[in-house]
């Protein structure tokens, strides 16, 4: 029933040098929607985070806002690769109440899944057979600290007062992120750092829509606005000055990537893409994608030849070559053709799977004919 969309091979030039528009479609395709706990609470799932250890396992969570229940849970996209009808106990491994609606989650390698709920956050473990346990709250209102036992759940300090939009981890260190929302706060956070988690904040005067911690310069944190503007901050002082400030002067900003040292992608809500090099102050490209109409994230694989791009209603993906200066659409799936939604996708453990998540509630795993 859900197939990817095949074109015929074509080329279709871009005045701003992402030239050479190519689809392959994908080699195989498969889906399924979330039964049990997680159809009953919520039709719409999350962004994906995958297993740190590279399976294919990932953390779903909810993410309607006006269901009356939610839940997060580990689920096996793998089984995907081999059926497509595989049994619901093997395709879901594990299930835990959530506070309230995900808005974003990371699963980070100390068997951790870091989950971002209204204001709040939880913190959950992840045991070796994947079962799934809060082990902390974080919260304004944190003045009451609990011990943690079997029974009581901590709750630590942190700054947020609305709703996150992302968080973004230390590659070095993964108890230490960055969180931005719609309380204009981006916030610098520390799970060891003992009751209070907020270890600085700063307001900006717009809503936050993307956050960033950049492997190549572990001293900068990086933000955006949905007003157009992109931050970068020395997370070693109290950040109330941007070190590097960029104003695109376009609206609907919801999303950054900082794929190469002093190369940034920003993504807007009309569909465009610009490339700016931070180093010269200066815009390098600008593109827009075929097939998403509004950029919600883009996500840039490991080895740096690829990225993800990801919004309404469709997941795109881009070959890069090795210095950044030009970019290739190589291909794209959407499960659900002419239906206007929101879509994720993260790749899986090989940069040719892609696992994608939607607002109906169905995962589909993508293999793709790269070459």
């Amino acid at each position: 029933m859900l197939q990817a969309s095949r074109f015929s091979d074509f080329a279709k030039s871009l005045s701003t040098g992402c030239d050479h528009f190519r689809d392959r479609g994908s080699t195989l395709n498969r889906s399924a929607t979330m039964p049990g706990p997680a159809r009953n609470a919520s039709a719409s799932i999350c962004k994906a985070s995958r297993d740190p250890d590279n399976s294919d396992m990932v953390i779903l969570g909810t993410s309607e806002r006006l269901a009356t229940s939610h839940v997060v849970m580990a689920v096996n996209a793998g089984l995907l690769l081999s059926t497509s009808d595989p049994d619901a106990d093997a395709l879901i491994q594990s299930v835990d109440s959530c506070p309230a609606h995900v808005r974003e989650l990371h699963w980070i390698s100390s068997g951790r899944v870091i989950v971002a709920h209204d204001s709040s956050a939880s913190v959950y473990q992840v045991s070796n057979r994947f079962e799934l346990r809060k082990q902390c709250i974080l919260s304004l209102h944190g003045n009451r600290i609990l011990v943690l036992t079997a029974s009581d759940i901590a709750t630590l300090i942190w700054a947020h007062t609305d709703e996150i939009r992302e968080l973004a981890f230390n590659p070095s260190d993964v108890s230490k992120f960055a969180a931005g929302g719609f309380d204009q706060i981006l916030s610098l956070n520390d799970l060891g750092a003992g009751t209070k988690c907020t270890v600085t904040a700063v307001r900006l005067d717009e809503v936050i829509g993307s956050v960033g911690w950049p492997e190549f310069d572990l001293h900068s944190v990086t933000a955006t606005t949905d007003d157009g503007r992109f931050f970068q901050f020395d997370n070693r002082t109290s950040m109330r000055k941007a070190s590097l400030f960029i104003d695109a002067q376009k609206l609907q900003l919801y999303t950054h990537s900082l794929y190469l040292p002093n190369l940034v992608l920003l993504g807007f809500g009309d569909g465009e893409i610009m490339q700016v090099d931070t180093r010269m102050m200066s815009f390098v490209t600008g593109t827009r994608d075929p097939f998403v109409e509004s950029i919600g994230d883009i996500t840039p694989h490991s080895s740096g030849r690829t990225l993800l791009v990801t919004g309404e209603s469709d997941v795109s993906l881009w070959s890069v070559d090795v210095s950044g200066a030009d970019a290739r659409i190589w291909s794209h799936c959407n499960m659900t053709k002419g239906d206007a939604m929101y879509t994720n996708a993260i790749f899986g453990s090989r940069h040719d799977i892609v696992i994608k998540t939607d607002q109906l509630g169905y995962l589909g795993v993508y293999q793709h004919d790269l070459i």
